[in-house]
């Protein structure tokens, strides 16, 4: 599986308002299959942005979960996990779950966060940065060109007072990069598979 989120910028705290998971099966069209989304502001029955934001992440937790048991995949790749979105979902499973938590850390970088119930592993978060060392937009260029590009947004000028408006758009920003890291990791998969005969999703592979 695959999975990214975004945030805006709260009294100097990053809170997300947007969040997204595709499970990617080898050997098959990426293109297939849906890319799950969870938005803050379609939470519109919810007044406070923080318990919105806080839904967000509680409801991409629950389909990952979900998507374990149908799937029998319990690994999950974020491409910025060490630096960011590992930080934000470790605080919200801390904060929110009544999970064991087991971190790989190596030179302080989180490496691989593995989620318990009890003795039984439910899932993995682990860092795709770490396996391939190069930019979304670089990586999807050379591995897996016919996806299209990674999007643009000014994070900056993203704010509560735009959410609602600029919904579709930074949805879609949000599901391309989605997209890429999917194609990215079933070709690095083929790859590593290929010439090593190394699962990705079984060994934990850092450069």
């Amino acid at each position: 599986m695959v999975s990214d989120l975004e945030t805006i910028l709260i009294n100097n705290e990053h809170r997300v308002y947007d969040g997204g998971l595709k499970v990617v099966h080898p050997g098959k069209d990426i293109k297939d299959g849906l890319i799950y989304t969870y938005f803050s502001e379609d939470y519109s029955f919810i007044e406070s942005f923080e318990e919105r934001s806080k839904k967000v992440l509680n409801d991409l937790v629950n389909k990952i979960i979900s998507m374990v048991k149908k799937e029998k995949a319990n690994t999950v790749y974020f491409h910025n996990f060490s630096r960011f979105d590992g930080i934000l979902l470790l605080k919200h499973l801390v904060c929110h779950h009544c999970y064991t938590l087991k971190p790989l850390m190596r030179n302080n970088r989180l490496y691989e966060l593995s989620v318990y119930s009890d003795r039984r592993m439910l899932f993995r978060i682990r860092y795709s940065l770490n396996l391939l060392p190069s930019s979304l937009k670089e990586l999807a260029k050379s591995l897996c060109p016919s996806l299209g590009s990674k999007g643009t947004i000014d994070h900056e000028n993203v704010s509560l007072d735009n959410l609602e408006d600029d919904r579709e758009y930074l949805i879609e920003y949000m599901k391309q990069d989605i997209l890429l890291l999917g194609g990215i990791m079933q070709k690095a998969q083929e790859i590593y598979y290929h010439n090593f005969g190394l699962d990705i999703d079984v060994y934990l592979i850092t450069l």
